[in-house]
């Protein structure tokens, strides 16, 4: 049985700026110097596109009730996906070890733990869903200090971006 279609905007933003993202993605990929910014680049696009991807098909696409829950799901957890990308350029590229592995160990098994509570415990209450967003996308304000040499443009941008997650 296929359930109608979800209200008429719901999703569209994301379906719409896959294509930008992927491209964008593409040029930071590709304009990146060296290999660890062009690692960090190419996680962070290939987060930036499945999380968008999994938005608009759960959004946008004509789905049965049971590929509804699970795109539910795969929705959900790829926003754990993209938190943890979103941080790797910066542990890659601004951190120096210990505290790089550190931030990139706490974040990405953060958001590990983020899936499989969501694929795991899909009925959990929104407050353990809303504590673990928060607690992977702050993860990063451990690394503040360390910090100190970026400039307040990136971050302004990271702190930003902390705030919109």
């Amino acid at each position: 049985m296929t359930i109608p279609p979800p209200p008429r905007l719901r999703g569209a933003l994301h379906l719409a700026t896959l294509p930008v993202a992927v491209l964008a993605g593409l040029v930071l990929v590709l304009a990146a110097d060296g290999g660890r910014a062009r690692i960090g680049a190419a996680v962070y696009a290939l987060g930036l596109a499945g999380m968008l991807t999994a938005s608009a098909v759960y959004h946008r696409a004509r789905l049965t009730e049971a590929a509804r829950r699970v795109a539910r799901k795969v929705d959900h957890a790829m926003i754990f996906v993209l938190i943890a990308a979103t941080g790797t350029p910066f542990a890659l590229l601004v951190l120096e070890p210990p505290v790089s592995i550190a931030l990139l160990a706490i974040t990405w098994g953060g958001a590990l733990v983020g899936v499989v509570l969501t694929v795991g415990w899909p009925g959990s209450p929104r407050w353990v869903r809303t504590l673990a967003y928060l607690t992977v996308g702050w993860a990063g304000v451990a690394a503040f200090p360390a910090l100190a040499s970026v400039s307040g443009g990136a971050l302004a941008l990271l702190v930003a971006g902390g705030v919109l997650y």
